[in-house]
């Protein structure tokens, strides 16, 4: 039944679009992005909460101005560039840092996005729906309560802590005797760092050390695998871009660019809904789900289509638009679409467009469901969770096969593929424009963070950077903490970070 409802799906006519409400493409993107650093710093609203785990030794690191242990909820730091500046103390008397083993699987809950950034606008919106219910902006800065409530919350589950990201990732921990032991306890020298809030971009030199080096800690999760230190349960993921889930966040995303879409726009009703699946989820026995290594079978998709849909991008918008550049074009559609294009498969001359989707039809089909169609036959036994991360592939690979598709079987009608006739100047310009906005079309939907890079390439003395908070950030004035609040160039480049090279020596540019 479900080869046939997959072909039913995949029989699509090649030129018909992806339907505007399909939230697909954004679910798979988050989906593969997830505990990676650099998606999730040019994306801050995060849309995903999911459980994992931290196994048994991994280090955890918290700085302080005391020796003691925490005997209430706390954060800790998985990176000692991270921890360090949190230890506090004068140059004179040492400051301590504190580093812990994990002795027992954690069980923790992730929210992806910059959820531990401490701006208006979004970031924060997952976590504050879990905790209280609903986003709480007026709440921004109430960390303690904040920690509190989540952790509150989470005893009645066993969850452990809680896994955010700002700069680089930490762990907010709910209880600091229970699945952790003490390794060292040392009172190591005053880095002498000032510490303000709001913060801003340091102007000593020792400050702006620290500060580049825990974006520098925060580069080495930027992208898959991401930080391997944390292990997410892909069947338990909850996605507020799904439209069953949260319907009410549908009209809120209507013409809104993603970088301003956030979650808590929810109504209490779904709201409501998120808490009650994120609680199913966490009662849930561990071998009720499919098997399915989701991670890995999103990022096979993005190894295999990322740097050939960015060639084919590249051929279109780069080099002479003429019938060699369009040959090109043509053998790299022909290598994307060799394992579907079947013996039988007989182009025709006419020019119908009708016609294309009968003989190209079939190299459609095989392509959009080559790789659903190896885990859809354990649909029966998967999660919610799971079903919706199938459909998100499903939509995915269509799009992807049928774009592909259609260009290279446009290229055979304008015989980019004969030995015999050349086409002429104008049809190959004509076919070009055509091709040039079908892929600038699925660039844009699929919005792979593949893509966002520094061009050119940084040099061996610089490091490709996204503005992140808080080094590096154009922070707004006193009384427009919104982001929403302020224009101009601080705002489009905090709520549209692109990429820059910058100095891993000072001057280092942020």
């Amino acid at each position: 039944m479900y080869k046939a409802l997959m072909t039913l799906k995949a029989a699509g006519s090649l030129t018909s679009h992806h339907p505007s409400n399909r939230t697909g493409n954004l679910v798979f993107s988050t989906a593969s992005s997830l505990l990676q650093h650099w998606p999730n710093t040019r994306y801050r609203n995060g849309h995903t909460i999911v459980p994992g785990t931290i196994p048994v030794g991994t280090l955890l690191y918290r700085g302080a101005d005391t020796p003691e242990i925490p005997h209430t909820p706390d954060w800790v730091a998985m990176d000692t560039e991270h921890s360090t500046i949190y230890c506090k103390g004068s140059q004179e008397t040492g400051c301590w840092h504190l580093t812990f083993a994990v002795t027992r699987p954690l069980k923790i809950i992730y929210f992806d996005g910059s959820s531990a950034v401490k701006l208006e606008g979004g970031p924060m919106d997952a976590q504050d729906i879990i905790a209280w219910s609903r986003a709480r902006p007026d709440r921004l800065f109430d960390e303690e309560r904040r920690i509190h409530d989540l952790c509150t919350w989470g005893a009645e589950y066993a969850v452990d802590g809680f896994v955010r990201m700002e700069i680089d990732f930490e762990v907010m921990l709910c209880d600091f005797s229970s699945g952790v032991e003490v390794v060292s306890v040392l009172n190591i020298e005053g880095l002498g760092i000032r510490h303000e809030l709001p913060p801003a971009i340091p102007d000593d030199a020792k400050s702006l050390l620290r500060a580049f080096e825990i974006r520098h800690a925060g580069s080495w999760h930027d992208h898959h695998p991401g930080d391997g230190r944390i292990v997410l349960d892909y069947p338990g993921l909850i996605s507020f871009y799904d439209t069953n889930l949260a319907p009410s966040l549908v009209p809120f995303r209507s013409g809104i660019e993603r970088w301003d879409q956030r979650a808590g726009l929810i109504s209490p009703t779904d709201a409501k809904k998120v808490k009650e699946r994120l609680e199913d989820i966490l009662r849930r026995p561990a071998l009720a789900v499919s098997g399915v290594d989701w991670k890995t079978l999103f990022q096979v998709i993005i190894d295999r289509y990322s740097n050939r849909i960015e060639l084919l991008l590249y051929l279109l918008t780069s080099v002479p638009q003429d019938l060699n550049c369009a040959t090109r074009v043509q053998t790299q559609l022909r290598v994307m679409l060799t394992p579907y294009i079947l013996q039988s498969t007989v182009a025709t001359k006419v020019h119908d467009v009708n016609a294309m989707n009968a003989w190209a039809g079939p190299v459609f089909r095989q392509c959009a469901s080559s790789y659903p169609s190896s885990v859809a036959t354990l649909r029966a036994v998967m999660t919610p969770s799971e079903r919706l991360l199938l459909q998100a592939l499903e939509e995915v690979t269509h799009e992807i096969c049928r774009v592909t598709t259609k260009m290279w079987a446009s290229g055979i009608r304008a015989r980019l593929e004969s030995s015999e006739e050349l086409p002429p100047p104008d049809h190959v310009h004509e076919l070009m424009e055509e091709w040039k906005e079908e892929m600038l079309n699925l660039t844009n939907w699929l919005d792979w963070n593949t893509w966002v890079k520094c061009n050119p390439t940084c040099g061996f003395e610089e490091m490709c950077y996204l503005p992140s908070w808080p080094p590096g950030l154009p922070l707004p004035l006193p009384g427009e903490e919104d982001i929403l609040a302020f224009s101009g160039s601080q705002s489009d480049e905090w709520r549209r970070p692109q990429p820059k090279c910058i100095r891993r020596f000072e001057p280092y540019g942020f």
